[in-house]
């Protein structure tokens, strides 16, 4: 018989790996992406970059947040 493991049960996933992106964030990086034709790269140092985007995307001047995915 196989053993069910309730280690990893579905009320558990949650706590389990790094937690999600926010989806609106995601969807407007991905718009303004396919909109000014820039690349992964070229997103992220507009995002760093740019006070515009970053108030675009919701994200402070002095916020550090996606700097590590």
């Amino acid at each position: 018989m196989i053993k069910k493991n309730n280690k990893h049960s579905s009320h558990s996933v949650k706590a389990l790996g790094r937690p999600a992106y926010d989806l609106l964030r995601m969807f407007k990086i991905l718009i303004i992406s396919k909109l000014y034709g820039y690349s992964d790269p070229e997103v992220e140092t507009m995002l760093y970059g740019n006070l515009f985007y970053r108030r675009f995307f919701g994200l402070s001047a002095i916020d550090e947040e996606g700097k590590s995915p």
